[in-house]
């Protein structure tokens, strides 16, 4: 019988310690959501063309490109090799 008595408090101790667990568990995901929220936005405040504008002309002083000053470039993907690897006999294998 105090087995039983003792096995049921060990239990129900183990449920109430678990169910803090539980809680403390979930306030940490609610201000690791709030945190993610939070860095979405600063991402996309940092983003903002506008803001990147200002910075160019403020910062870097570029300017609006004038006519004549662009080139347009032709490119296809299959105008060359863009990496060779050569295989060296005598190197050891990975």
């Amino acid at each position: 019988m105090a087995g039983c008595l003792f096995f049921y408090a060990w239990q129900h101790f183990e449920c109430i310690q678990l169910r803090y667990e539980v809680e403390q568990l979930q306030a940490q995901e609610a201000q690791a959501n709030e945190l993610n929220e939070q860095l979405h936005l600063q991402v996309a405040t940092l983003r903002s063309p506008s803001r990147v504008d200002a910075i160019a002309r403020g910062q870097l002083g570029l300017t609006v490109p004038v006519p004549g000053q662009i080139a347009p470039v032709s490119y296809t993907p299959n105008d060359g090799v863009l990496a060779q690897a050569s295989v060296n006999a005598d190197a050891p294998q990975q």
